[in-house]
């Protein structure tokens, strides 16, 4: 039977993921395979070894992850992460934001309600403009899976 044999075929493009802070769609991405990064805050468990050679690993609770995005020079999403800056800058409390990652292709997704941001973008002017680093903290990020469709 032709094609039993034929390896398994996939199709990724950048527009099948949507981030949304406070319900508005983030646009202004940075070109590189990692406009959009989720890291988990600590590893999911600490394994120990004894010096007979026991071992245990103590797993952590934790659900919190850090959220990086990177944008471009001219994305209108910058002024709005700036303006959410300004209130702890002013020495206020920052208000937390909702954050959600949404992948249409794999059915990855992922959110939060409690977002803060944590780090500014380190500022660099030359030749080239330069892209935009957010670092978001998202004490308990929650993994959905969407229905895979093909």
């Amino acid at each position: 039977m032709a094609g039993e044999n034929c390896p398994i075929y996939g199709a990724y493009g950048f527009d099948s993921v949507v981030v949304t802070i406070d319900g508005q769609r983030v646009q202004g991405f940075y070109d590189g395979d990692d406009a959009v990064t989720i890291e988990p805050f600590e590893d999911s468990g600490t394994p120990v070894v004894g010096a007979d050679g026991t071992a245990i690993v103590s797993f952590s609770a934790s659900r919190a992850a850090t959220v990086t995005i990177r944008l471009m020079l001219n994305s209108p999403f910058n002024q709005v992460l700036i303006n959410k800056d300004r209130v702890r800058k002013s020495g206020g409390i920052p208000k937390p934001f909702n954050i959600s990652v949404v992948n249409s292709i794999n059915g990855e997704s992922g959110s939060c309600t409690t977002a803060v941001l944590t780090k500014m973008p380190t500022r660099s002017e030359g030749k080239n403009a330069q892209e935009r680093e957010y670092s978001i903290f998202c004490p308990c990020w929650v993994d959905d899976q969407l229905a895979y469709t093909s």
